[in-house]
């Protein structure tokens, strides 16, 4: 049982970095006046245009997701 909510801790992190990555970059090209899916191709970086508010809410957002995962990987070899 604890390896399945391990698991599921786990799979939570990774989920968040990605959805949440992804709505991030959407909303910063979004504020810029482009449309969302042009974030998307490729050699397209986002990062070098960031305001503080973006980079905040990217390091917030790789902070949970990291101790997500450690929790969830904790659990697993637990």
């Amino acid at each position: 049982m604890t390896q399945f909510v391990g698991f599921c801790i786990l799979s939570a992190g990774l989920l968040l970095w990605l959805i949440g990555g992804n709505l991030l970059v959407g909303y910063h090209y979004k504020q810029r006046g482009l449309p969302v899916e042009s974030g998307f191709r490729p050699f397209a970086f986002p990062f070098k245009d960031f305001n503080a508010r973006e980079w905040v809410l990217l390091g917030m957002l790789a902070a949970i997701s990291l101790a997500l995962a450690g929790a969830g990987a904790h659990l697993l070899n637990g």
